[in-house]
C-alpha cells in the first residue's frame, strides 16, 4: 500500500489503514522516468502522508533496499511541491500492528517525519529503535 502526497494543496491524507494483510511486495518497480525512484519491499508506506491512522494489520516479510523498504515505512516524499519544499509523514497514528520479517526493519521512519504516534506495535526491529514496544 502507497499513501503518497500528490503535491497537491494539503497533500494526502486523513486516510485509515486498518485489517489488511501484507505480504512479500519484493519485486523492483523501476524508476518511474525520473517520477519516482525505484519502488520495491514495502509493505504500508507512507510518503509525505499526513493524519493517517495505520491500525491492526498484518505485515510481514517485505524486503528491499529501496527508499520505501520495510513494512510500515514513514518518510518525506520524494517530489518538490511547487514551492520545492517536500511534505513529510507526520501526524500518523500507527498503533497494534503485527510486523515481522521486514527490511530493513518492521517499522521504518525518517528523521524529518516528526511527530507520529507509535502505539503496541508487535514487531522486532524498527528504525529508529524503539518504535516496538512488542
Amino acid at each position: 500500500m502507497f499513501l503518497l502526497s500528490d503535491i497537491e494543496a494539503g497533500g494526502s491524507g486523513h486516510i485509515t489503514v486498518q485489517h489488511n494483510r501484507v505480504s512479500a511486495n519484493n519485486n523492483v518497480c523501476p524508476n518511474f522516468e525520473g517520477f519516482l525512484p525505484d519502488l520495491g519491499g514495502g509493505g504500508i508506506v507512507l510518503a509525505g502522508s499526513q493524519h493517517d491512522i495505520i491500525f491492526q494489520n498484518v505485515v510481514t516479510d517485505n524486503r528491499g533496499n529501496t527508499l520505501f523498504s520495510g513494512g510500515i515505512v514513514l518518510i518525506t516524499n520524494t517530489l518538490p511541491n511547487p514551492d520545492q519544499s517536500f511534505d513529510v509523514s507526520k501526524d500518523n497514528l500507527v498503533a497494534l500492528n503485527r510486523l515481522s520479517g521486514n527490511e530493513p526493519a518492521d517499522i521504518v521512519t525518517d528523521a524529518a517525519s516528526t511527530p507520529n504516534v507509535f502505539f503496541r506495535n508487535r514487531c522486532d526491529t524498527s528504525i529508529p529503535d524503539g518504535l516496538c514496544t512488542f
